[in-house]
């Protein structure tokens, strides 16, 4: 039986994460946040927020798709599509 995906403890740590990159409290940030307007990063500060959270839960984010996060909650989203494909087994 597959594990359930829980989401908003995965926003909750992704929020931590992004709090701890942008210098700010938990609570200062939301999934609606934007990484640039709101938080403040830049490229790099991007960047190392997505290998952050790739390290945090043992996924490997291509940096196709890691460019095109703009928000928190979009990195949620990008973030669940990767362990829902690791969760799901590959029939042969």
């Amino acid at each position: 039986m597959p594990a359930i995906i829980d989401r908003d403890k995965i926003l909750d740590r992704v929020c931590s994460l992004a709090a701890a990159q942008a210098n700010m409290t938990r609570a200062e940030v939301t999934a609606e946040c934007n990484l640039f307007t709101d938080l403040n990063f830049d490229s790099l500060d991007q960047m190392e927020f997505v290998m952050a959270i790739e390290d945090e839960f043992d996924v490997s984010v291509p940096d196709e798709r890691a460019e095109n996060v703009k928000t928190v909650g979009q990195a949620v989203d990008v973030l669940l599509s990767f362990i829902q494909a690791k969760a799901v087994p590959v029939s042969p």
